[in-house]
């Protein structure tokens, strides 16, 4: 997509390695206080999370969807609740 980003989200990457744990996002915070892309042991403040609930400018996977996967969602934001840290 258009918006520049040092994420990488691959399966093999490490979670400490993929800039997005506890990083400050580049294109805003959409709303959240203190949100980060992933914030550990917060779902609610993980804009990886609110992006994916989206479907509008600011929604991902930003073109191709119309409807919200709930249970993608439910998924990614059960695994951001039990992390500790980004180790």
């Amino acid at each position: 997509g258009p918006t520049p980003s040092t994420m990488d989200l691959r399966y093999v990457t490490s979670l400490a390695d993929t800039n997005a744990c506890d990083a400050v996002p580049l294109q805003g915070r959409l709303g959240i206080p203190d949100g980060r892309l992933i914030a550990p042991g917060s779902a609610a403040r993980s804009l990886v999370v609110e992006r994916m609930q989206r479907r509008d400018i600011h929604g991902m996977p930003p073109l191709g969807s119309s409807v919200i996967d709930s249970a993608g969602v439910a998924v990614i934001s059960d695994w951001i609740d039990s992390l500790g840290n980004c180790n």
